[in-house]
């Protein structure tokens, strides 16, 4: 069956309504919408609507594929749904599969014009959040105590253990635990202990005996899976698939009871800007180089007899003669110990290694011999270190910072033998400076996450090392892993228009907008690349957007970025208007949908250039009257505009 786009699905919902998906007693009433289009949660291969359904309370998702769908695919979900059903019936209320039926053409399906009816699944909708937004949330939480929180998590544990052992007395494996596919629901139960539900998505790559015969095409996720999974070096197919990842899962929640300030990935932010089913705390690199990994020295350093249980697991599935059998430390309960007192918490406290675990806000480096001074005497942990260096940045400047960074990198002994998070903070602070060479050469020599990807992906673009196909590589292999990654789908959609896979801008990004949710950053993105390549109703509108977001779009504007923006945005309204592409009543039904609060969360104020442009804007804007005339509205305000606040003007006219 052929492919689909996601935007072609959600244009058609757009446009035709819920009546487009059908299936056997089912009755769809609407569907959930953001900004006038059909709200979307996308992964790698698929995306998922939520409809409201006639006699039902809870909405349910109906998911589409974006890739061509083949007949064991197809196989697969049918037997499932059967499969799921019995398992939830053995499973205790606490632990469930979300239900899943197939909408099968020719009788049923989604209809897509000159498509015809594609396959759908619907599944129950879970009103939770995935694990790794889960976490985030808990962790940041005003609600619990610490100690709470460590119960929480220990309580996650011993039903992803619990989950582990059922699979494999069924000879089952769902293929694809991570972060993003195990959701945690928050019941009203005042008992803590019986508060939290478990719910298992996303069954791509499920296994059953029934199943065998129907191949997956997905591996899952490189940072919870085997290496050997992808690199054919170890077969993980089949019953044993989910051994290794819950491993990493156990790890994960249970350094984070033991140690809630623990650094999380990304240069030490947590993980991505938005949770996406990434590692939270051991990426694919260091299970590729154990050895030489700061995180597994870091969770060996604890002390904690149950993450060393673990970590002995890991280390015989790395070793060069794997034994791939059930894990020894998921067969025992864990929840007798607290890791609030007693064994959890005391090996953090009276580690002997001499090396300082944590950040300290009262740390001033104010030139690069503090830094080398200091890495002497608390020998910190690499991922403490980057922190502390992140907090000093502007305290040291660019250049002091470049060479604080170079001083490590010899104290270390050199950029070959350094850990991967200070050699990718290196290419960063190269990149800063300028010295583009340099920044690219070392990037090359880094992991590929998500970071170093933008950055490549930036050095890419520069004339001098111009390369759209190897952007779009880059791109691809990062968004594989992290499917909604915002960099990386607005640097593909720029890439693709320049090679000419899309003919017009408007089109090469509406794939980036669909799967970041038209995420404010996709939108100042293609005001820029729009004014750049000249396509200026498509910046016009993009721009529009932009300045009409409200609260609940939770935008999250840099200082700057908005009065930059607001230059080529005006310059796209201005073209837009001069070669009549907009009309008036468009542009004033526009301007009437502003947002003041958004112009008010800037806090630099716009340039000269800017408030001169849209004075020009104003007055070449044509007449309400007379389409093709000009009308002067500084002198119809009353006085030269350039003596107004720009920013109240804009608030006016957003308020009118």
């Amino acid at each position: 069956m052929s492919s689909v786009s996601l935007p072609r699905f959600s244009s058609a919902l757009k446009l035709n309504g819920v009546q487009i998906v059908s299936g056997p007693d089912f009755e769809p009433i609407d569907y959930e919408s953001y900004r006038g289009m059909p709200k979307l949660w996308t992964g790698n291969f698929a995306g998922t609507f939520r409809l409201t359904v006639k006699g039902q309370k809870n909405p349910v998702g109906i998911r589409v594929w974006q890739t061509a769908v083949d007949n064991d695919e197809l196989g697969r979900y049918r037997e499932l749904g059967r499969i799921l059903k019995s398992f939830n019936d053995e499973l205790p209320d606490h632990i469930q599969f979300a239900s899943v039926e197939l909408f099968e053409p020719p009788e049923y399906g989604f209809e897509v014009r000159n498509a015809g009816k594609q396959p759908v699944v619907k599944m129950d909708w879970v009103n939770g959040a995935n694990l790794d937004v889960f976490i985030r949330d808990l962790l940041q939480s005003n609600d619990h105590t610490k100690e709470e929180k460590s119960s929480i998590l220990i309580i996650i544990i011993d039903m992803v253990r619990e989950l582990a052992r059922f699979l494999h007395d069924k000879g089952a494996s769902h293929g694809d635990l991570s972060s993003g596919n195990l959701m945690i629901e928050q019941t009203d139960n005042q008992d803590i202990e019986n508060r939290f539900r478990l719910h298992i998505v996303d069954f791509d790559t499920f296994y059953t005996e029934q199943l065998r015969d129907l191949e997956s095409k997905t591996k899952g996720h490189k940072d919870w899976q085997h290496p050997g999974h992808f690199d054919g070096t170890l077969d993980l197919s089949g019953p044993t698939a989910d051994f290794f990842p819950s491993l990493l899962i156990c790890i994960t929640l249970r350094a984070l009871a033991i140690d809630q300030s623990m650094p999380r990935t990304n240069r030490g932010r947590y993980g991505p800007a938005e949770p996406d089913g990434s590692g939270i705390i051991i990426e694919a690199k260091d299970l590729i180089d154990p050895v030489n990994s700061a995180v597994i020295s870091e969770l060996r350093e604890m002390g904690d007899p149950h993450i060393d249980s673990c970590l002995r697991d890991i280390d015989g599935w790395l070793g060069t003669s794997p034994q791939v059998e059930f894990p020894t430390s998921l067969k025992t309960d864990w929840s007798s110990e607290s890791p609030s007192a007693g064994t959890a918490v005391s090996p953090i406290s009276s580690r002997t290694t001499g090396r300082s675990q944590t950040s300290d806000s009262r740390i001033r480096f104010n030139r690069p011999d503090d830094v080398i001074t200091h890495v002497k005497d608390k020998q910190p942990a690499i991922r403490w270190l980057l922190i502390d260096l992140n907090r000093n940045q502007d305290r040291l400047g660019r250049r002091y910072y470049l060479e604080a960074i170079e001083g490590l990198i010899e104290h270390y002994g050199g950029v070959e033998e350094v850990e991967n998070g200070l050699r990718c903070e290196y290419a960063f602070a190269l990149k800063r400076a300028n010295r583009w060479d340099e920044a690219k050469g070392i990037a090359e020599q880094c992991h590929l996450d998500a970071n170093i990807g933008f950055l490549l992906a930036q050095i890419l673009r520069r004339s001098e090392y111009e390369d759209w196909g190897g952007i779009i590589e880059i791109a691809d292999n990062v968004l594989a892993s992290s499917p909604g990654n915002v960099n990386m789908l607005i640097a593909k959609a720029g890439a693709q228009f320049r090679i000419g896979n899309y003919e017009s801008l408007s089109d090469a990004y509406e794939d980036a907008l669909i799967k970041s949710g038209r995420d404010p950053r996709v939108l100042l993105s293609l005001v820029w690349d729009a004014r750049n390549v000249e396509e200026f109703l498509t910046g016009a509108n993009a721009f529009f957007e932009l300045l009409s977001l409200d609260e609940e779009d939770d935008p999250d504007f840099r200082p700057g970025e908005i009065a930059k923006v607001l230059k080529p945005g005006f310059e796209c309204l201005n073209q837009a208007r001069r070669f009549r592409l907009m009309t008036f009543a468009e542009f004033l039904d526009g301007m009437l949908e502003i947002n003041p609060e958004i112009l008010m969360m800037e806090t630099q104020p716009p340039d000269e250039h800017s408030k001169r442009s849209f004075v020009w804007c104003l007055n070449h804007l044509g007449n309400p009257a007379r389409e093709g005339g000009e009308s002067n509205w500084v002198e119809a305000m009353g006085g030269p505009l350039s003596n107004l606040q720009f920013g109240s003007v804009l608030c006016s006219l957003g308020t009118l």
